[in-house]
């Protein structure tokens, strides 16, 4: 607070070392849950930059981002996605549709969706596909980052209640763990496992058989057969045979 009064006295209030003091003082206040606090440093960080910069500049793309997320903490999601939106527009303005700074925030957008207190499935959807999209264009962007978009979409479409488009994303997600962890890894069985769910849900019992017993199988060989999930596996097996009858 004190070098942000220096900074004024010195330079006044219209100047950008101010709007930086002020994004920053925001950002601690936001760390400390003072999120009202931090709301007032950003949007005052956000007012000086625009007398400075152009409206649509990424500093305020960058500000917008952060005061979004100080929303998204005090549960303010309307106010979040707000914000979140805003610094997408600029971003891709600034940088282009394809940019991974665009798809960094539909992601958070999409998952600000799937907050139970929003929920919005579709737009959650839209953002995390767009986001997806971007990241699968960059052949230097990370697998994993892909593949943890892939589970969030199918997440989504499962839960929406679409779960062609879910079991869709979750056999691709297991083809890409078996070739990245090999066949017989823990994220793999759990995967075949989220897969049995769907069909019993769907009451599409052969299949989750199918798939529970590919579950089990890769949970024996890495906990061994008296291991907690091997059980839980079993209970799932036996359960399905006594519906399916």
């Amino acid at each position: 607070m004190i070098s942000l009064k220096i900074r004024k006295f010195i330079k006044g209030d219209e100047d950008l070392s101010v709007a930086e003091t002020l994004h920053n003082l925001a950002k601690l206040y936001d760390s400390k849950n003072e999120y009202d606090k931090a709301v007032v440093c950003f949007k005052e960080s956000i007012r000086v930059k625009k007398i400075i910069l152009a409206n649509d500049d990424n500093s305020i793309a960058d500000t917008l981002y952060h005061m979004g997320s100080a929303h998204e903490n005090n549960s303010k999601f309307d106010s979040a996605i707000g914000c979140f939106e805003e610094a997408r527009r600029i971003r891709i303005i600034e940088n282009g549709d394809n940019n991974e700074t665009v798809a960094f925030i539909s992601n958070r957008l999409g998952k600000v969706y799937m907050n139970t207190k929003v929920r919005n499935l579709e737009q959650a959807i839209l953002y995390f596909e767009d986001a997806l999209y971007i990241y699968k264009q960059d052949p230097e962007t990370n697998e994993a980052t892909v593949m943890k978009l892939m589970s969030r979409i199918a997440n989504a479409h499962d839960s929406n209640g679409d779960s062609e488009k879910s079991v869709s994303f979750y056999r691709d997600l297991i083809r890409m763990k078996k070739k990245k962890l090999g066949d017989q890894h823990e994220e793999v069985s759990n995967l075949f496992f989220i897969l049995a769910n769907i069909m019993a849900k769907n009451e599409d019992f052969n299949k989750a058989i199918i798939y529970y017993k590919q579950a089990l199988k890769i949970r024996q060989v890495i906990y061994g057969k008296n291991h907690l999930s091997v059980a839980n596996t079993r209970v799932c097996i036996g359960w399905t045979f006594k519906v399916y009858e």
